[in-house]
C-alpha cells in the first residue's frame, strides 16, 4: 500500500485524526514495513531485478532457482507461491473455496524443490507459461 499525505485535502485537518491513527494501528497490526521514498525506491529497484533462472516441473516436484540484486538496505523479497483454489468436497476451483499459499523470504538467492500435489498444475499449462 502506498500511502500519500497531503497538507492539502478536501476534508478539513480536523477530521484527519482517526483516519490516520486507523491507518497506523492497521500498519502495527500487521507488522508492515514502512520506509522513507529513497527506501521505498530502491525495494521497487531490488524487485524489479529478481530474474528467474530456472522454474521446472519435474517428477511432482517444482524447482524454483531466482536471484535478485544485494542491496542491505532494504527488507528481504518473498516468493509466494499459491495452490489452486479447490474445493475439494466438490472438487470445484473459484472464489469460494479456499486459497492457501506458502512464502519463502530470500535477500539475494532461492534455489529450493517442493512437491506438487498431483493435479495442483496441469504440466502442458506450466509448459507454455514457462
Amino acid at each position: 500500500m502506498t500511502l500519500n499525505w497531503h497538507h492539502r485535502s478536501i476534508a478539513p485537518e480536523r477530521l484527519w485524526d482517526d483516519i490516520y491513527l486507523d491507518v497506523l494501528k492497521e500498519i502495527k497490526q500487521r507488522n508492515a514495513w514502512t520506509g522513507t521514498a529513497r527506501q521505498v525506491v530502491k525495494w521497487f529497484k531490488k524487485r524489479r531485478s529478481v530474474c528467474f533462472e530456472e522454474v521446472e516441473l519435474v517428477n511432482n516436484k517444482l524447482k524454483v532457482k531466482l536471484s535478485t540484486t544485494e542491496d542491505k538496505g532494504v527488507p528481504d523479497l518473498l516468493l509466494r507461491i499459491h495452490k489452486p483454489k479447490t474445493d475439494r468436497m466438490n472438487g470445484v476451483q473459484g472464489s469460494s473455496a479456499e486459497t492457501t499459499y506458502s512464502d519463502f523470504p530470500f535477500y539475494d538467492r532461492l534455489h529450493m524443490e517442493f512437491p506438487v500435489e498431483t493435479g495442483d498444475i496441469e504440466e502442458e499449462a506450466f509448459e507454455t507459461a514457462a
